[in-house]
């Protein structure tokens, strides 16, 4: 069984937004700490308009801090997914 962690920024709202980044940090960190497979990023703005600005941007960072944990798009458009692949190029 594969166990994956969605990050749903609706439930991180009430903090300022670089509060808000670090805990998706610290939450997908753990994640991978755990053991878990992937961690899922919607290229929506699911949550409180204009919270998180640019969800590719965000999911460019989280790329760039994991090591073994896949990051997967949650996605709704063929542009978006596109550009997410982008990301999952070796470093």
């Amino acid at each position: 069984m594969k166990i994956g962690l969605m990050v749903l920024f609706s439930d991180l709202s009430h903090l300022p937004q670089n509060q808000m980044f670090s805990e998706i940090l610290e939450e997908i960190d753990y994640a991978e700490e755990l053991g878990f497979d992937s961690a899922w990023v919607s290229d929506h703005h699911y949550a409180t308009p204009g919270i998180i600005g640019n969800p590719l941007l965000l999911a460019s960072v989280i790329s760039q801090c994991i090591k073994q944990i896949k990051l997967v798009p949650r996605q709704s458009c063929y542009r978006s997914s596109t550009r997410f692949e982008l990301l999952k190029m070796p470093r």
